[in-house]
C-alpha cells in the first residue's frame, strides 16, 4: 500500500490531474427545477460568463422541450448583479417571452433592484415579486 501523499500526486490514479494541477475544471451549473408546469431558476453566488451563457441555452431548451407555464428567475442567493447578469436576465425573459413563456423575477434585495434600475434595461418581459 502506497502512503496517501504519493498516491495523490500520481498523475494516473486520479485521471491525469493533480491536486496542484490549476487546469482542473470542475463546471458549475445553475439548476433549472421544473415545478409545476413552471420552471424555477435558483441563481446563486457568482454567475461567471460561461455558466451564464449555458443557463440561457438549457433554460431555453427546457421551455421548448416542457411548453412551461411560466419561469421564475429566483435571485435569493444573488448578492450583486453586474451589468453583463443584467443584459443576461432581460434577454432570457425576452427569448421566453417569443416563446410564449412568462418571466417571474423573485428574491431580489433593495440593492439588485436599484442595480436592474440603473443598468436602464429593458425589464418589460419580467414580472417583479
Amino acid at each position: 500500500m502506497r502512503p496517501l501523499a504519493s498516491a495523490a500526486a500520481d498523475t494516473d490514479d486520479c485521471g491525469g490531474l493533480t491536486m496542484d494541477d490549476d487546469r482542473a475544471h470542475f463546471e458549475y451549473r445553475t439548476p433549472v427545477i421544473q415545478l409545476w408546469g413552471r420552471l424555477v431558476v435558483p441563481l446563486q453566488g457568482d454567475i461567471t460568463d460561461e455558466v451564464a451563457a449555458a443557463l440561457v441555452d438549457d433554460v431555453l431548451q427546457r421551455i421548448r422541450d416542457s411548453s412551461a407555464a411560466g419561469l421564475v428567475l429566483d435571485v435569493t442567493g444573488m448578492w450583486t448583479i453586474d451589468s453583463h447578469l443584467c443584459h443576461v436576465i432581460a434577454g432570457l425573459a425576452a427569448a421566453a417571452h417569443l416563446m410564449g413563456t412568462p418571466t417571474v423575477l423573485c428574491g431580489m434585495s433593495g440593492a439588485i433592484a436599484i442595480t436592474l434600475q440603473t443598468m436602464g434595461i429593458d425589464f418589460r418581459q419580467l414580472t417583479p415579486r
